[in-house]
């Protein structure tokens, strides 16, 4: 376990020693992901090592959360566990992130080559989320009753209609 980290980092800094730090995070500090979840309870942690990558500082490791979404079945709260590794490389610029090769996921420092933990992880955790939230098949908090919306009269339900019918007598007709 690593030493505790401040919410501000300068990578290159930390990569000259190849320090290990742990990452935690309250969910409430991540304001676009706050606005996805169910609540914020709870807390982000990770594992970051810092180390040189060419002409780079790359941060890699393992980051967990259990984040509180909203089964889109039964609108009952949902945990949903994460649990995964990343691994970053530094750039300063736009440029220099697409010059990086398609297997490599950069991150943009700012002008003080300083980034904030919140930005480093924020748009990570989001792409985890799944498209749509719900329990598992056969989960028994997972309910849904019958779904009726009303009853239907017993003459429509007696009075079964051929679909094709009117071509029935379309042909008959142009048979005339």
């Amino acid at each position: 376990m690593g030493k505790p980290i401040t919410s501000q980092i300068q990578p290159e800094l930390l990569a000259r020693e190849n320090t290990v730090y742990s990452v935690c995070v309250p969910l409430a500090q991540f304001k676009r992901l706050a606005k996805l979840l169910n609540d914020t309870q709870g807390d982000f942690t990770a594992e970051c090592r810092f180390s040189a990558f060419d002409a780079n500082t790359k941060v890699s490791g393992q980051w967990q959360a259990e984040l509180s979404l909203v089964c889109q079945r039964c609108l009952k709260p949902i945990a949903f566990k994460v649990d995964v590794p990343f691994q970053l490389i530094c750039v300063e610029s736009e440029v220099e992130a697409n010059e990086l090769s398609d297997e490599l996921e950069p991150v943009i420092l700012d002008d003080e080559r300083k980034i904030h933990i919140v930005d480093l992880f924020e748009d990570d955790i989001i792409l985890q989320l799944p498209d749509v939230a719900r329990h598992e098949e056969g989960d028994s908090d997972c309910t849904v009753g019958k779904m009726e919306f009303g009853k239907l009269p017993d003459t429509i339900k007696s009075e079964k209609r051929n679909p094709f019918e009117a071509l029935e007598a379309l042909k008959k007709d142009l048979k005339n």
